[in-house]
């Protein structure tokens, strides 16, 4: 039972990332891609290197990709995630990104620019976002969005620290 939903749920993700790159509207870069990528450890063992990712990238026990290259589908690992540019779910303990979009989940989330949902202990959104944010303790910095924790730091929100929930200024 739980090979046949594994298989399921690969090709899924896989259908999503083939979907997902044919909808496409940015121009593709130089850079080669792929449906799969498995990683281990930063410079150890990662395959395939360099390239973006339109289906499933892998971390056991982190997921690692170069600032140029971008996971369009389930970026999942054990320990930490730490793909710069991914379009979907990413899925960790720690979950860091730098320009990314979807949904993020992890105990520690983090990115400098975010659009989607963090949910996690703890959230931070660190340059312009447009984020929504549910964890014990959020962080944003420039953002048009939303907070629910026990506290909610928002440098443009109605009230810069706020307990329960906080929201920008800007959405009224």
């Amino acid at each position: 039972m739980k090979r046949k939903f594994f298989t399921i749920f690969i090709v899924c993700i896989g259908f999503l990332g083939i979907m997902a790159s044919a909808s496409t509207t940015e121009k593709q870069t130089q850079t080669p891609s792929t449906w799969f990528r498995v990683s281990f450890w930063p410079d150890v063992i990662g395959w395939p290197v360099d390239e973006d990712i339109y289906g499933l990238s892998l971390g056991l026990p982190g997921s690692y990709g170069e600032s140029k290259t971008k996971v369009v589908g389930a970026d999942l690992s054990i320990i930490i995630s730490e793909s710069p540019n991914v379009e979907g779910l990413q899925m960790s303990i720690i979950a860091i990104g730098k320009d990314s979009t979807g949904l993020q989940l992890g105990i520690a989330n983090g990115a400098d620019k975010f659009e989607g949902f963090q949910i996690g202990i703890f959230n931070a959104a660190v340059s312009k976002s447009e984020s929504y944010q549910i964890g014990l303790v959020n962080k944003s910095v420039n953002s048009d969005g939303f907070q629910i924790g026990a506290l909610n730091f928002m440098d443009d929100g109605i009230f810069p620290v706020f307990p329960l929930f906080n929201y920008s200024k800007s959405k009224k």
